[in-house]
């Protein structure tokens, strides 16, 4: 098994450091706007949260918490597909903006490596991009 780095790209958000801290570090965040239909497939706490989908569970578990600073996330659950550590770094520009970043260290064997090494970097882009559109008050995307 090899360690595997992923380091997505640094987003600016229309948001004070303090907000976005406090829209991550309670993971029940992440259920309270779901579609009625996808409701029954999630199941968070402030602590963890776990996804059904396509008939594998997918679970976090809040590891760290820096207040205004930093998350880091860690498996949790009975599937746990591959050790990873999922880290959120936030920064404080000013009172009213803040840039967020994301970072993945997973642990993949070489076939797996090979079949997501190009799509980790795509997806952990794609959710930064996710996250600043919704704490920049955007929809879509």
């Amino acid at each position: 098994m090899a360690n595997t780095e992923v380091k997505g790209q640094k987003v600016q958000v229309n948001q004070p450091a303090e907000r976005v801290f406090a829209a991550f570090s309670d993971l029940s965040n992440f259920s309270k706007n779901l579609p009625e239909e996808h409701r029954d497939k999630v199941v968070a706490t402030p602590d963890t949260l776990v996804i059904q989908a396509q008939g594998v569970e997918l679970g976090i578990q809040a590891a760290e918490r820096v207040p205004c600073s930093l998350l880091r996330f860690e498996p949790y659950g009975s599937q746990k597909l591959f050790p990873f550590t999922f880290w959120m770094y936030i920064e404080s520009i000013d009172q009213g903006r803040a840039t967020l970043q994301l970072e993945l260290h997973a642990e993949l064997n070489m076939m797996m490596k090979m079949m997501l090494g190009s799509k980790l970097k795509e997806g952990i882009d794609k959710l930064t991009e996710q996250f600043a559109a919704g704490l920049n008050g955007q929809t879509g995307g």
